[in-house]
């Protein structure tokens, strides 16, 4: 991707992580919403021609239930500067080759991006202001107003010392990833493991949580076991 892009004489590239659209209240978007979202950058591709676009999005059914964009869709990606990763696709992936991620909502797609050393932005006009995210960079890390944010994005590609803070992470790595030791997987299937032997004891639900964590804490520290109450995040 990286060298069809240079071939274009792109110099600046967007990972764009999309997410579930609808109008039930499970979804985190509408789909107008959705659609104002995929104008802006799908626009800005066709202005912009030093600009590439990656697109990861989170279900195969998203573009397709978005039948208004496809035609500027199809125009953006006719440049060769606009790329639609087949489902499937990690997002780490995608952002290799950013130079900025953006995630819709509160994204772990984008979150696992910066973890790699991405720089990475979340949007949601509904942003909740009690999450963690956006206590550490509202309009910095965490975007509510579309508008702001396609602003914030083309000054920094124009400019990336105008704005040094947008997207940056780095002071918050040990907040979102205390390991950084890609043994994840490791202790995942430990902390499952524990939790089976609990259900094959006869312990209810709450008595093997409780004891999973309190196994997970002596492994690992008191200080990697975290509660989430109404995306509030808050240590156990």
């Amino acid at each position: 991707m990286k060298k069809l892009f240079n071939k274009k004489g792109v110099t600046f590239i967007v990972a764009l992580f999309d997410s579930g659209h609808g109008e039930e209240y499970r979804y985190n978007f509408s789909s107008a919403e959705m659609e104002s979202v995929y104008t802006q950058f799908l626009g800005w591709v066709l202005e912009e021609k030093t600009l590439g676009l990656v697109i990861k999005s989170k279900k195969p059914y998203i573009l397709k239930t978005l039948p208004n964009i496809h035609p500027i869709l199809k125009n953006a990606e006719e440049t060769g500067r606009c790329i639609c990763l087949p489902f499937g696709y990690y997002p780490a992936v995608a952002a290799q080759v950013a130079d900025m991620v953006v995630g819709l909502s509160v994204s772990s797609a984008a979150t696992e991006a910066v973890i790699s050393g991405r720089r990475g932005i979340h949007y949601h006009s509904r942003f909740p202001e009690n999450h963690e995210y956006y206590k550490l960079g509202h309009d910095k890390l965490v975007f509510t107003d579309l508008n702001k944010m396609m602003k914030a994005l083309k000054e920094y590609k124009d400019n990336p010392a105008s704005n040094p803070e947008l997207g940056d992470w780095e002071p918050y790595f040990d907040f979102l990833d205390p390991f950084r030791d890609g043994r994840g997987g490791e202790r995942m299937g430990m902390y499952f493991k524990w939790c089976l032997e609990g259900f094959d004891s006869g312990m209810n639900r709450y008595e093997i949580i409780k004891q999973a964590n309190d196994r997970y804490a002596a492994r690992w520290g008191d200080d990697k076991i975290i509660k989430v109450e109404n995306d509030a995040i808050k240590l156990v």
